[in-house]
C-alpha cells in the first residue's frame, strides 16, 4: 500500500444551470444528504430538527416533511437502495428510521449510555445491514459539564462533529435492517480514538472507518461473517487488531473510497486531503 499524494490540477469552470432556495429550518443547518435517487434531500439543523424535501419542481412533494428529534443531529444516511427510508444519529444515542412514504419514525433505536454520540451511519449497498459509529464523552467534555454555571454555552459547542477534542472512545456496531436489532459490535482494540466518517466499498465488502487519531480502519465483510481484511489467515481465525493507515497527523472528517475502488480519499481536520492508494482494495 502506497500513500501518494496528489498534485493540483486545473479543472474546467463548474456552470451553475440552476440554482434552488428552501427555506424552513429556524436554526443552522449542519447537514445534508441526497437520496440514493437524488430526488429528495435530508437537511437538519442545531435544534434537533429534520426536513425531508424535493428539490425537483416536478415531483411530487408528498415525502416533504420535518422530524422533530428533541437532540442534536450528528449523522444522516439515506438507504441505499430506495428512498424510502432515512437513518438519524443523534447526541443522545438514538438512531431513529424514518419512513418517508408512511411519515413516521418505524424504528428508534438506542446505542449504549456509555456512547450516546452518533457520529456517522453507514447503509450497505448490497445487504439489508447499517453500521453505526458512536462515541463516549471525552475527559474534557465531562469536566466543561461538570461546571454548572457554563453547560449552556459549552455544552452545544463541544458537541459539535467538527469539535472532536470533546469526543472519547469509538463503538462501531453492525445492525441488522429487517430485525432492526443489533448483531454484532466490531472490535477496535482498547480504548480505540473516536470513528467520525464511514464508508462502504463499491459490493458492500469492505468498510473503512476514519478516526480522531488520523488512521483509517479497514474491514472486510463476508456473508454476514465479519473478518479483517489485508490481514494473513492466521490473524483472522486468532481475532488480533484490525489493519489501518496513519492517513493524517490530524483527525480525519470524511473518508471516501474512489470510483475505481483502489484508492480511498479523506480530508482531515487541518483541511488537507489525501488519497490512499492500494491494489488490495
Amino acid at each position: 500500500t502506497d500513500r501518494n499524494l496528489q498534485h493540483e490540477e486545473e479543472f474546467p469552470e463548474v456552470r451553475i444551470d440552476f440554482q434552488e432556495t428552501f427555506l424552513g429550518h429556524t436554526s443552522p443547518i449542519s447537514r445534508c444528504r441526497f437520496s440514493a435517487s437524488g430526488d429528495n434531500i435530508a437537511s437538519a439543523s442545531v435544534d434537533g430538527t429534520v426536513r425531508i424535501w424535493t428539490y425537483d419542481s416536478s415531483s411530487p412533494t408528498s415525502r416533504n416533511a420535518t422530524i422533530y428529534c428533541g437532540a442534536e443531529i450528528m449523522s444522516l444516511e439515506w438507504d441505499c437502495k430506495s428512498d424510502r427510508l432515512l437513518l438519524i444519529g443523534t447526541a443522545d444515542g438514538g438512531i431513529k428510521a424514518w419512513n418517508v412514504d408512511a411519515k413516521r419514525v418505524v424504528c428508534d433505536l438506542n446505542t449504549t449510555e456509555a456512547f450516546p454520540f452518533v457520529l456517522d451511519l453507514k447503509c450497505s449497498p448490497v445487504e439489508p445491514i447499517f453500521v453505526s459509529a458512536a462515541a463516549s464523552k471525552g475527559y474534557l467534555l465531562l469536566t466543561l459539564i461538570l461546571m454548572k454555571e457554563e453547560i449552556e454555552v459549552l455544552r452545544p459547542h463541544f458537541l459539535c462533529r467538527h469539535d472532536i477534542d470533546g469526543l472519547g472512545f469509538a463503538s462501531l456496531t453492525v445492525w441488522n435492517m429487517r430485525t432492526w436489532k443489533a448483531m454484532t459490535v466490531l472490535p477496535l482494540g482498547k480504548d480505540p480514538p473516536a470513528i467520525t466518517s464511514l464508508c462502504f466499498n463499491h459490493n458492500g465488502k469492505i468498510l473503512a472507518a476514519a478516526a480522531t487519531d488520523g488512521m483509517i480502519h479497514m474491514f472486510g465483510i463476508l456473508l454476514n461473517t465479519f473478518i479483517f481484511s489485508l490481514m494473513s489467515a492466521k490473524d483472522m481465525s486468532a481475532g488480533l487488531q484490525i489493519t489501518g493507515w496513519p492517513a493524517h497527523d490530524s483527525a480525519i472528517s470524511s473518508v471516501l473510497f474512489g470510483p475505481h475502488e483502489t484508492s480511498i480519499f479523506s480530508l482531515g481536520t487541518d483541511g488537507k486531503a489525501s488519497t490512499l492508494i492500494s491494489h488490495e482494495v
